[in-house]
């Protein structure tokens, strides 16, 4: 049964992207990471202004969890990175943090890449999720959509 979320606060990561706890969190979220690929990622948050990075602060500052997403048109998104601390999973974190960018940028959609395991959370946070099958040289990997329900058309009745 899963624990009810863990309290803490939302906060902007963008700053603290050369902070060792912040990168190892990163880097968790990329699929087979080197010094190089980190450093291009965090690159993508500091220089482009679609690219945000959100964390999860819990105790005196310490950061459980991240989430970097880019933004588009038409309250559209896509998650890029998503961890949550090992110690610290299964608390709720991470759908918390699905559930803020939903709400802070106004998203009526939202999609993510990602491998089996994610893809599998992803689905528990109401994401539809259809396989991608073998890509790029990469197995396992999975489209996950989730869209905001329609409001009733105005000249409905109940």
């Amino acid at each position: 049964m899963q624990q009810p979320v863990l309290a803490g606060r939302f906060v902007d990561l963008k700053r603290e992207l050369d902070d060792e706890e912040v990168q190892g969190l990163l880097a968790l979220s990329i699929e087979r990471p080197t010094p190089a690929r980190l450093e291009e990622v965090c690159q993508m948050y500091l220089f482009d202004p679609t690219w945000r990075l959100l964390g999860y602060a819990v105790g005196r500052d310490q950061v459980a969890g991240c989430i970097g997403v880019q933004l588009f048109l038409r309250g559209e998104a896509q998650v890029r990175h998503i961890a949550v601390h090992p110690e610290r999973r299964r608390q709720g974190i991470g759908r918390a943090m699905v559930g803020h960018v939903v709400q802070a940028y106004g998203l009526r959609r939202l999609a993510a890449e990602a491998d089996a395991d994610a893809a599998a959370f992803f689905r528990r946070c109401g994401f539809s999720v259809e396989s991608q099958g073998d890509r790029q040289g990469h197995s396992g990997r999975f489209l996950c959509r989730w869209e905001a329900e329609a409001p009733p058309a105005a000249n409905s009745r109940p």
